[in-house]
Formats: structure tokens, C-alpha cells, sequence
């Protein structure tokens, strides 16, 4: 099979509920929201919070995205 015939799975697909985590020197702080797009492990996703922010950060297995400031 060649490599181009081949897609890694979803960490997040689009209108999934995802879990927010940013962290960083003594802190962690996470929140939830709703994926606006498909995302593998590593690529970026985009996310719209309840108060209906739209963040980016990089997609994670488990339907978590990494932000960072």
C-alpha cells in the first residue's frame, strides 16, 4: 500500500464534545466545548466554548485539545 492511501484516525471529529487543557509553570486549567472541525493526533482543531469563543489548539486522542498561550 502506499503511505499516500493512508489517513491516521480522528482524535476529534467535528460537533464532538472535547475537553479544553491548557497547562503550564504551576497551573492547569481546563474547560469544555464543542469541535468545529476533524482533527488527527498532532493537527490543529478549533473548538467553540459555551460563552461561544472559538479557540485553537492541537487535537489529542481522547477528544482533548491542547491550548497553549
Amino acid at each position: 500500500m502506499r503511505n499516500d492511501l493512508l489517513t491516521a484516525p480522528w482524535a476529534v471529529q467535528q460537533g464532538q464534545s472535547v475537553k479544553l487543557q491548557s497547562t503550564g509553570a504551576g497551573f492547569s486549567v481546563s474547560n469544555e466545548g464543542k469541535a468545529l472541525n476533524n482533527a488527527s493526533d498532532g493537527q490543529i482543531a478549533q473548538v467553540r466554548t459555551a460563552s461561544g469563543q472559538v479557540v485553537s489548539g492541537v487535537a489529542r486522542p481522547g477528544g482533548v485539545v491542547e491550548v497553549t498561550y
